[in-house]
């Protein structure tokens, strides 16, 4: 056991002078906020990125909590286009070097285009949606709670839009 009395009376360990940061206290969102959170993110479902883009549009100089939500339901929504634009357009410039590749005849490209295309466009859109109505229920019902709860990898970007500081 080490002598605690030979340190000087001012002694502090290192670890104990940095202040720890003080909690984010976020506002505890009204009963129309958690409506309207929830409605960005369950019409999402079926509107694409217009609904969550209108009711940004309405309330974003009023509230942080229903621009938050409607934020991170457009940059899903625009995230998940993004991913589908690069998977089309690798696609179809496979299919069109393995045609040039066979300078145009039958070949194993022609044959197998269609049904690549089957299985990732339909497979991927089947996936994609069941993707879109999983989180938009359940990040609708926990905005509908009054979490600000966000989904992973948008949510910090949606909060920095938004102006909202998250704890990390």
């Amino acid at each position: 056991m080490s002598d605690l009395s030979s340190l000087p009376p001012d002694f502090t360990p290192p670890h104990a002078t940095e202040p720890t940061p003080p909690p984010v206290l976020l506002p505890e969102p009204t009963r129309d906020e958690r409506t309207l959170g929830m409605l960005a993110h369950v019409l999402q479902i079926v509107s694409w990125l217009i609904a969550p883009l209108i009711i940004f549009f309405l309330v974003r100089k009023d509230s942080r909590f229903v621009r938050y939500h409607a934020l991170q339901a457009v940059f899903f929504q625009l995230l998940v286009m993004l991913v589908w634009g690069a998977t089309l357009l690798a696609l179809f410039a496979g299919f069109f070097a393995a045609l040039a590749h066979h300078r145009g005849a039958v070949g194993p490209a022609a044959i197998a285009f269609p049904i690549l295309f089957f299985v990732i466009f339909w497979g991927g859109g089947a996936l994609t949606w069941f993707l879109n109505l999983v989180l938009g229920i359940v990040y609708g019902l926990r905005a509908n709670n009054g979490e600000w709860a966000g989904y992973p990898g948008i949510k910090y970007l949606a909060a920095k839009v938004a102006g909202v500081e998250l704890p990390h």
